[in-house]
């Protein structure tokens, strides 16, 4: 698990776990999801799990939905999800589309104390982790 965030009053932190499985065939699937964990009593909520690379980490002021990094799989490419924590049903929603374009990496999104502005990376798929080559903010304000 990576530890992320506090939440609901710094009662929980998110956090992502990563597994996978070998297949048959020799490929891999990457298995990743969003979780939260009790401060209180160490009890688990899963958030979101799905195939492909899902990273929890900026949140909302308020704590209500978190940013998550989104892709298909290791090195192939990133976008920006939002993940509603206080909704049924939770799906992820992409907030940015840098995949329709090629493989591209947008990644360590933060959101301003005031929810209005969201500050990220950006980078090319093939560069190592934590290698930018720019800095853009979205308006959260737009429609």
């Amino acid at each position: 698990m990576e530890p992320q965030n506090f939440r609901d009053q710094d009662r929980e932190v998110t956090a992502s776990c990563y597994g996978g499985s070998l297949q048959p065939d020799g490929g891999y699937v990457v298995k990743s999801g969003v979780w939260g964990v009790r401060i209180a009593d160490g009890k688990m909520t899963q958030y979101y799990m799905d195939s492909g690379y899902n990273e929890v980490e900026g949140i909302s002021p308020d704590g209500r939905w978190t940013t998550v990094e989104c892709g298909p799989a290791f090195g192939k490419g990133l976008d920006i999800c939002r993940l509603d924590l206080d909704r049924p049903g939770r799906t992820l929603v992409r907030m940015t589309h840098f995949l329709d374009y090629g493989p591209h990496r947008v990644s360590n999104p933060d959101i301003s104390p005031d929810g209005r502005t969201m500050a990220f990376q950006y980078g090319r798929a093939e560069d190592e982790a934590g290698i930018g080559r720019g800095l853009l903010l979205m308006d959260l304000t737009a429609d």
